[in-house]
């Protein structure tokens, strides 16, 4: 077998990919807080590149045997990394397809969780998760999965000892598209109001991460913090990335505005820093800067619409 990188222009044969892939996996070491090196001699950090990519192969191999016949040009099946989607008017394929999910494929030594399988075969279902998305069936809603973020988020990021403040601005731009899937922000799909929470939520989401990164930097030295309005610049420069996105996917649409997005956008990382704090001055430009894209003619739908995602979301 040989593997093609037409960018590259280069050709590698399977032998020496697998070479690559146990050298990183004997070779794997974890840091913990900067201070002590652990290395990892069984299995692979979550969410490291060679981790999906190894999940890849082996459940694409499975898949070609087991779950081939069920697919039909009537049917779909999706499966992100390890999460499998199954949709078909056939009871008998869906029945088929339920008992490999509860039998587990003993071949590949595969066991699926009952806990995280939902189905509407035997009953109706108002909602179910899949890839981090959540999809109402019933109003064909979909949203952002939000559920795992609850509370700190620090636990769940890598914080580098060596990252500096330069990074963190360098970060605001590479984050700025968590949960953002045009799923979620295409009105052919959802109507405004959903669209603006989707926004909304999304960058809080943002903002928590800048907010751990920046608190990270604080305690262990990573430099001369950045002035209030260096950090204001950044984070509307993230705004006007995730601004650009949204209004790109609904080109044409005159109920979208570069300037409710924005504000909708600002919003969230002002809910999230909170107005004490180290956080004080900083928010304090954030709503200055908000309040003067407000005295600027809006729609009093929108400022309803915003209201609204303030108090709720």
């Amino acid at each position: 077998m040989l593997l093609i990188i037409q960018f590259l222009s280069e050709v590698y044969t399977t032998s020496y990919l697998k070479a690559v892939i146990i050298q990183y996996i004997k070779q794997n070491y974890v840091s913990l807080n900067g201070t002590k090196v652990f290395h990892q001699i069984k299995g692979l950090p979550q969410g490291c590149y060679l981790s999906s990519i190894l999940c890849e192969l082996y459940l694409a191999d499975m898949d070609d045997i087991y779950f081939k016949h069920l697919k039909s040009e009537n049917d779909v099946f999706v499966r992100g990394v390890d999460d499998y989607l199954y949709l078909t008017f056939d009871s008998q394929k869906a029945d088929t397809f339920l008992k490999l999910i509860n039998n587990g494929i003993a071949d590949y030594g595969i066991t699926f969780q009952r806990s995280k399988t939902f189905t509407n075969f035997r009953g109706p279902l108002t909602s179910f998760p899949f890839y981090g998305y959540k999809f109402y069936p019933l109003c064909w809603k979909v949203e952002p999965d939000f559920s795992e973020w609850v509370g700190d988020i620090t636990a769940r990021m890598y914080l580098n000892p060596k990252m500096t403040w330069n990074d963190l601005t360098k970060r605001m731009k590479m984050i700025t598209h968590i949960k953002l899937h045009e799923l979620i922000i295409d009105s052919n799909y959802l109507h405004k109001f959903a669209i603006m929470k989707n926004i909304y939520l999304c960058s809080k989401i943002h903002a928590a991460k800048y907010k751990a990164i920046h608190n990270f930097l604080t305690e262990n030295g990573g430099g001369t913090p950045p002035s209030s309005t260096q950090c204001l610049t950044s984070i509307v420069a993230a705004a006007r990335v995730i601004t650009c996105k949204v209004i790109s996917i609904n080109n044409g649409i005159n109920d979208f505005s570069h300037r409710e997005v924005k504000i909708v956008v600002l919003k969230a990382f002002e809910a999230v820093l909170g107005p004490t704090g180290p956080f004080r001055s900083l928010v304090n430009l954030l709503k200055v800067t908000t309040g003067r894209m407000l005295t600027t003619k809006l729609s009093t739908r929108f400022k309803k619409l915003l209201k609204s995602l303030i108090k709720n979301n």
